[in-house]
């Protein structure tokens, strides 16, 4: 049983992987364990090099984010290359949020831009969700920001009306993105710009995704009324567009903060600053329509995308600089034009210098006697001497890393390079470190810039990681870690500390666990099988509005549903001109029955009694006997009361009367005896 998280060959009768614990398909189809539907735990990580749901090549991970992880892969059935997002169990568990994502996907799929990147579909695989979309090659516009830093207006201005002019096609069919940031947009190998991840954001929403209080976007880039939970449209993606243009112009965000609240304090409170107080070459044509762009009310900001890509092809043509792409040979490479001069200089001058060398060869004329000839002296070309090959300056520089505890892998680029201690000779250039030594230790992401003739020295201390994963039987159940909310089972969750307080609970009819626990660096294992404590107990009653006792206690009037323990119980169901119904249930499931009530037959009964004497049926006087008197009385166990004011004597009988019976009762208020007989053998009065 080949285990889907880490690979790892395990027994066919495994309920759980060997090497990570992860719960295996033997064990999640274990039915008998519980009387609800099979637990199927969701896989969060895709193994690289091995086809997921039948059809997927997986070929590399691309990143990942708040929502999943993204994974270039072959899709075998159409033989093209497309991006799979395999989202979080805890948001693949939640039905109500899977069933947005799917209506705000049907939604997104109707946008068919150039700029754009297409959403495909949302599928399942055995309980793990994931979404389809187009592969788009290249690196997106946050990480070459960083690489290039100050983008040339030029660029800006190119980049932000291919911008606009996807928003402008979303904004057209109603659809607002509501976490536009330059993370989610991509700059292709051509230099083009492509909108990722519509139709996603808003789900975010969702209950069950986010906790109360928790901002829905990037804090970096999120408007203020989606900060105050106001109403969300099309300007809100503009506020959004001029953190982008503002991050371009000045290789900066505009709100920096500490912390996410500080961060979403400044969107509402502080203005902006000028872009051009921190780039000159800004213009103020580009500098205003970015400020104006970031006005706090909407109402304030442009009113749609086409407005601000109307101003940008003014400044475009008023600058004359229309560059239609970025150049292609600038993805993916960092001061191109510098290293390509200087090596191109350096190798001019090395040819010149071996062109003079062989020259000297050739033409000088050996002294007599000698039988080499002497040794020239370099020649001097446009006023300076060739440097020799030892002499060059160096091209590369060199990476040494170690870690603490060592062998924890280094990735450059994610690239595995191999583990710690590493020593690595690289080309100049800016390097995006991870260090991994997964599960045992927190995962450390840095940036390195290296330079010719550099040798640079890491040491990265790993802290420990502590991964607890929770599985109930049955599933669904609260998870509460440190008096805190964290969703609902089956949840993998990395915690920083070794010692937690968890509690599980999953109402009132099911067992919980309240417990410590001291958790080992790696991943840590918690699987409860509830028990269930109560039951539902739903009676109806046809027709309605009986009275239900258990155990002679009232519960109330039909319809009703109340939970109770397990065991045998006695039930009594009574209402007015219908036959009791009284019997013992055996509540061990949930109980849900309906009870047709029989309606109660009238019996005649005649009454003699002397002398005279009141006669009550039930506490209710029917009048004063003699003469003989006859009255129709249901069915059923009936108390008869005899009373003579003037003898100053009581007598009660108790008398079932049986459907189908006409009866005849006698008292003698003197004696007290009482004869019941059946009116056809009373002999005639």
């Amino acid at each position: 049983m080949r285990c889907s998280e880490c690979s790892f060959d395990n027994q066919e009768n495994s309920r759980f992987c060997s090497r990570c614990g992860t719960p295996l398909p033997s064990f999640q189809n274990l039915a008998s364990l519980t009387d609800t539907k099979t637990l199927v735990t969701p896989i969060s990580e895709l193994v690289i090099g091995s086809v997921f749901a039948n059809r997927y090549f997986v070929i590399e991970k691309l990143g990942q984010g708040g929502m999943g992880k993204v994974y270039r892969v072959l899709d075998k059935k159409l033989e093209e290359e497309i991006a799979l997002k395999v989202l979080k169990p805890e948001i693949a568990v939640d039905k109500k949020t899977i069933e947005r994502f799917r209506n705000e996907l049907k939604l997104a799929r109707r946008i068919s831009h150039p700029h754009i990147c297409r959403m495909y579909d949302l599928n399942e695989e055995h309980g793990t969700q994931f979404i389809t979309m187009e592969y788009v090659p290249g690196e997106d516009l946050k990480s070459t920001i960083r690489r290039l830093g100050v983008l040339n207006v030029a660029k800006v201005i190119e980049i932000a009306k291919q911008i606009c002019e996807g928003l402008g096609e979303a904004h057209r069919h109603d659809i607002v993105h509501r976490d536009l940031k330059t993370q989610n947009i991509m700059i292709d190998p051509k230099g083009k710009a492509r909108i990722m991840d519509f139709g996603i954001s808003r789900c975010l929403q969702a209950e069950g995704i986010t906790a109360d209080g928790i901002i829905v976007g990037t804090p970096e880039y999120i408007s203020p009324e989606q900060l105050d939970g106001s109403k969300v449209d099309e300007r809100s993606d503009l506020y959004s567009l001029g953190i982008i243009l503002f991050e371009m112009a000045t290789g900066q965000l505009p709100f920096k903060g500490d912390t996410t609240l500080s961060v979403a304090i400044k969107h509402k409170t502080a203005m902006p600053p000028d872009p051009r107080e921190l780039n000159a070459q800004i213009p103020k044509s580009l500098s205003a329509l970015i400020l104006k762009c970031l006005e706090k009310r909407k109402d304030k900001r442009f009113k749609n995308a086409a407005e601000i890509l109307e101003e940008l092809e003014k400044m475009e043509k008023a600058s004359g600089t229309q560059e239609k792409e970025i150049p292609r040979q600038m993805i993916g490479r960092k001061r191109f034009g510098k290293q390509v001069g200087w090596r191109l200089v350096l190798g001019i001058m090395i040819l010149a210098g071996i062109i003079v060398a062989v020259g000297n060869l050739i033409f000088q004329k050996p002294s007599p006697g000698r039988l080499n000839p002497p040794v020239t002296q370099p020649k001097v070309v446009g006023g300076k001497i060739p440097p020799k090959i030892s002499e060059l300056p160096p091209q590369t520089g060199n990476l040494e890393m170690t870690s603490l505890p060592a062998g924890a892998e280094i990735y450059l680029d994610d690239q595995l390079k191999g583990k710690t201690p590493l020593k690595l000779t690289l080309d100049p250039g800016s390097y995006r470190i991870k260090v991994r030594k997964y599960p045992e230790y927190r995962e450390i992401i840095d940036r390195i810039d290296i330079h010719a003739g550099e040798s640079i020295s890491r040491n990265f201390g790993l802290n420990p990681q502590y991964w607890l994963r929770i599985i109930t039987l049955p599933s669904g159940a609260e998870v509460q870690i440190d008096n805190s909310s964290r969703g609902k089972t089956p949840l993998e969750l990395g915690l920083s500390k070794n010692t937690v307080h968890l509690v599980l609970s999953k109402g009132e009819e099911w067992s919980g666990l309240d417990k410590t626990f001291d958790l080992k660096p790696g991943i840590n294992i918690i699987q409860e099988n509830l028990k269930k404590l109560r039951y539902l107990l739903a009676i109806k009653t046809e027709p309605a509005q009986a009275q239900i006792f258990l155990e002679g206690s009232s519960l109330g009037l039909s319809p009703l549903e109340k939970l109770v323990g397990p065991g045998v119980h006695h039930l009594r169901i009574e209402k007015d001109g219908f036959k009791t119904v009284e019997e013992a249930i055996n509540v061990d499931s949930d109980f849900d029955q309906v009870f047709r009530l029989i309606k109660l037959q009238m019996v005649k009964v005649r009454f003699k009694v002397f002398p005279f004497a009141n006669v009550f049926v039930d506490g209710v006087l029917i009048g004063e006997i003699p003469p003989i008197k006859t009255e129709e009385i249901a069915e059923g166990k009936h108390v008869i009361k005899f009373e003579s004011l003037k003898l100053n004597k009581s007598y009660s009988i108790e008398v079932e009367i049986r459907s189908g019976e006409n009866i005849e009762i006698r008292m003698n208020m003197e004696t007290g005896e009482s004869k019941i007989m059946k009116i056809e053998d009373s002999p005639s009065i």
